[in-house]
């Protein structure tokens, strides 16, 4: 799912210094690998992981959101350009089941 399972871009919202990032759900559509069915479904749970504990990612209708301070930050390119790289492990379920779309972890990766 990963990927394909989420509207783009993502939105990063920061308001009095704090960040939040915003994803919003999209239904997936794709044949099941264990009987050929054609399944759809979309994310219905993230967590998201914060000093080594998977947290919980806050669901408010199609959106899943956490806070931008979980994410680590590279600097790819100093000066005019510059360009940061930020990652977090997140794991996600889907609302298909988990028989057909197991608990997955996915590393989720945003450039600013």
């Amino acid at each position: 799912m990963g990927n394909e399972g989420f509207e783009h871009p993502c939105v990063l919202h920061v308001k009095d210094g704090v960040g939040i990032i915003q994803l919003r759900a999209l239904d997936i559509r794709a044949h099941s690998a264990l009987n050929g069915m054609k399944m759809c479904g979309k994310v219905k749970n993230m967590k998201y992981l914060d000093h080594g504990i998977f947290r919980n990612a806050e669901l408010n209708g199609d959106v899943l959101q956490f806070p931008v301070s979980v994410i680590s930050f590279v600097n790819l390119v100093s000066g005019v350009g510059q360009i940061l790289h930020g990652s977090v492990c997140v794991k996600m379920e889907c609302s298909v089941g988990p028989i057909h779309m197991p608990e997955s972890m996915a590393i989720f990766t945003i450039l600013i």
